[in-house]
């Protein structure tokens, strides 16, 4: 038989054994929710890569035409964006001072 302080301390090991089990368990499940969110997350950043230079293309070509239309509304809308469009300075002709010997 077992004394009365040996039977506590078993009952007492036995709680706190089933606590770390119930405590293992949530965090098994709430781990592996999370994992499946941040494969999710993966997933999609995979997908958008590729499609990032089609995006650049658009935004450059939108840029261009608003540019050379001189459409304020877009060139505003790129700017609402964090895109900055500024029309470059035509290229000054400069002498060709050719080769010297």
């Amino acid at each position: 038989m077992l004394k009365t302080w040996q039977y506590v301390t078993l009952i007492a090991l036995g709680a706190v054994s089933l606590m770390l089990v119930v405590t293992n368990a949530s965090l098994f499940a709430s781990n592996r929710a999370q994992q499946g969110e941040i494969n999710q997350r993966q997933v999609f950043l995979q997908q958008t890569q590729s499609l990032d230079g089609l995006y650049r293309d658009m935004v450059k070509g939108l840029a261009e035409l608003a540019v050379r239309s001189n459409d304020r509304r877009v060139i505003d809308a790129l700017a609402a964006q964090g895109i900055n469009v500024t029309p470059n300075q035509p290229a000054v002709a400069t002498a060709d001072t050719g080769s010297k010997k």
